[in-house]
């Protein structure tokens, strides 16, 4: 069964996707792992593809792209109207394909696009674009679920692991019920430890909202499963040596919050997430670490994340 990990924050700037990626190549040097990037931003799709392919993600095939999604010859708009006309239809088993694409043997990743282009460029959709069109009809929850059902994924992979966008959109919510665990990387100030709070309870009231409060939560238990649970915080982004603020919030949370923060500390070195998606970084994360005493502590610090971490799952 493959353990789903959902990494979010609604504060941008601390590390999230660089965390995705880390975390991710690291699990995959002895497990299968499969990353989906459900930012609209695509921040996690732009810096993978054109490290392990010759095309820029503007001209990656459609039937990669997550807002593609394909019946037939349905683009993902037409793909949910479809869906929902042949639901009142009574036609069952609709099927949306979908090829992850191959970063490495043990690491896969389902990327979007900001520049996916129904039928001309003028009709530029991305996953924001998608999301306000969904709207909150709750049918649109489901579609994810068949994405991971249309590849097995359960008995293909044993990490899935989802890039979300700082908000809370239709298909976002559809992350929060699917995952397993919540990880959520922050940096140490007082705004950022109650974005922290806000965070967890959002995503335990998405829940409650579906799963416990509806007429029809025993059919969404049965989809989604159990609650998300909530395995911790950890510090991004740490600079300097002389970090007494940050050591200060650190006692703090151990202290007067009920969350566990990781002992693991990574460093702010921006250009790591580039480095660590080198070819031979990718197979041996730990390999291929760059120049410079930072970088090697920021690798350091993810391999000893990661490490906390599955003690966790």
């Amino acid at each position: 069964m493959a353990k789903k990990i959902l990494i979010g924050n609604y504060k941008g700037g601390v590390g999230k996707t660089t965390s995705v990626i880390n975390i991710g190549a690291i699990l995959s040097s002895n497990a299968k792992v499969l990353l989906i990037d459900l930012d609209p931003q695509s921040s996690l799709s732009e810096i993978c593809i054109p490290k392990h392919r010759d095309e820029d993600i503007e001209q990656i095939s459609s039937l990669d792209v997550v807002n593609y999604l394909k019946y037939g010859k349905y683009f993902l708009n037409d793909a949910y109207k479809f869906y929902l006309d042949m639901e009142k239809a009574g036609v069952p088993n609709i099927q949306y394909t979908i090829q992850p694409i191959k970063l490495s043997d043990k690491l896969h990743i389902i990327p979007n696009s900001l520049y996916y282009y129904v039928n001309n460029p003028i009709n530029n959709i991305g996953l924001d674009d998608l999301s306000m069109i969904m709207g909150d009809i709750q049918q649109y929850l489901f579609v994810l679920p068949n994405i991971l059902h249309s590849i097995d994924c359960e008995n293909q992979y044993d990490f899935v692991i989802f890039d979300t966008p700082p908000s809370s959109n239709i298909i976002t919510q559809s992350a929060f019920l699917l995952s397993d665990y919540l990880l959520v990387p922050t940096i140490m100030d007082d705004i950022s430890i109650k974005g922290v709070e806000h965070y967890s309870h959002k995503v335990k009231s998405i829940y409650n909202r579906y799963c416990r409060d509806n007429k029809a939560s025993e059919y969404f238990i049965s989809v989604f499963g159990d609650e998300i649970k909530f395995i911790g915080l950890f510090e991004t982004m740490r600079r300097g040596n002389n970090c007494q603020i940050e050591n200060a919030f650190r006692t703090q949370i151990r202290t007067n919050n009920n969350m566990h923060l990781f002992d693991t500390i990574i460093k702010d070195i921006s250009d790591v997430v580039y480095d660590t998606l080198s070819i031979s970084s990718i197979l041996n994360p730990m390999l291929n670490v760059g120049e410079g005493v930072g970088r090697d502590d920021c690798k350091r610090g993810y391999k000893e994340l990661c490490e906390e971490i599955i003690k966790y799952l």
